[in-house]
């Protein structure tokens, strides 16, 4: 698959993000299921395979995160490179989530581990 063909499933909007329109995980991140080298499909995120076409195959404890923080988007410009602790800094930076040691930290509302395949190549 090349990146015109992950275009064509995708629309972009006012903002530059550029939105994934076909399957989408639970948490709303694009992704396709593919076979390779014979094994039985998987899915494969799709803003993770644009990030590795254009910079080369990722290690496993990174992932590709969003700047725009959403998770629709596969715009390369939108996309970089972090730990899974990179990931979630970020993520109290802009105030999407609170950290454990706050007064209003809520349990409940922790981000959950994801789950997700990393390498496509």
């Amino acid at each position: 698959m090349i990146y015109r063909d992950l275009l064509a499933r995708a629309e972009k909007k006012p903002n530059g993000c550029i939105e994934w329109k076909g399957p989408k995980n639970q948490k709303g991140y694009g992704q396709i299921y593919t076979k390779r080298l014979g094994k039985k499909g998987r899915p494969y995120l799709v803003h993770r395979i644009v990030w590795e076409m254009f910079n080369g195959r990722l290690s496993d404890d990174l992932m590709v995160c969003h700047h725009c923080d959403n998770p629709k988007c596969i715009n390369i410009k939108h996309l970089f490179v972090g730990t899974a602790k990179d990931n979630f800094d970020d993520a109290v930076r802009k105030g999407r989530i609170t950290p454990i040691g706050n007064p209003s930290y809520n349990p409940s509302t922790r981000p959950r581990s994801l789950s997700l395949p990393w390498s496509f190549f």
